[in-house]
């Protein structure tokens, strides 16, 4: 017997809502670590709300910095997991939003999760970026960092992106518990925009780093 059209679209329907695989607690997760963090754990839970089997298939990441991974590779109906995300802090300070791409074998097998990270100043750096506007002597200049409230800490290493356009030196500061830092552009140095990673202890177990801009423009 032919079916009219409209119970075949209602029957597709039920069908389709029968066969739903993984449903999601929350997609979007967000997170404001202490000062003093270093990695952020997201976890996105699920549950398998079909009655076929559902296979992760793969996991991947908008970034280096986060790495994810299901609690296993397969659920059965009604079963539960998660997407375990691990978000590696390193020189990051403010909103960071990452994505992570989970892949099934359901028929609409991707989805996106996210997890925004507000991430607190270690320190504040005067000015920032540091610029050199057309036609100014390439004279040495100043950086000042000033470490958040309740940081003690030391710098340990200056790091220029392009050590061929410009030098970095730590000085010694008049102001208790701050830092200067001269940057010295090369003679002769054409415009550039570079950056300064400034390694420091703090915190001690895994050491956070710093990032001063420094801009040239002719």
């Amino acid at each position: 017997m032919k079916l009219p059209a409209l119970a075949l679209v209602f029957s597709f329907s039920l069908a389709a809502k029968a066969s739903a695989g993984l449903t999601w607690e929350q997609k979007s997760l967000s997170f404001h670590p202490a000062i003093s963090a270093t990695e952020v754990i997201a976890h996105f839970h699920f549950q398998n709300t079909g009655t076929n089997a559902v296979a992760i298939k793969a996991v991947t990441t908008s970034c280096t910095c986060v790495s994810a991974e299901p609690s296993k590779q397969s659920y059965a109906p009604g079963e539960k997991g998660e997407i375990v995300a691990k978000f590696t802090v390193d020189e990051r300070a403010g909103v960071d939003a990452k994505e992570i791409y989970v892949e099934t074998d359901e028929p609409e097998s991707w989805t996106n999760l996210k997890m925004e990270v507000t991430i607190p100043k270690l320190a504040e750096m005067e000015p920032d970026p540091l610029y050199w506007n057309p036609g100014e002597e390439l004279r040495p200049k100043r950086i000042r960092i000033i470490p958040a409230k309740g940081v003690v800490m030391k710098l340990i290493r200056l790091t220029p992106s392009d050590s061929g356009n410009f030098s970095a030196q730590l000085t010694a500061s008049s102001r208790p518990g701050e830092f200067e830092v001269v940057i010295t552009p090369r003679a002769g140095s054409p415009a550039f925009s570079g950056v300064l990673r400034i390694e420091t202890d703090f915190p001690k177990e895994h050491p956070r780093a710093l990032i001063a801009h420094v801009q040239v423009a002719r």
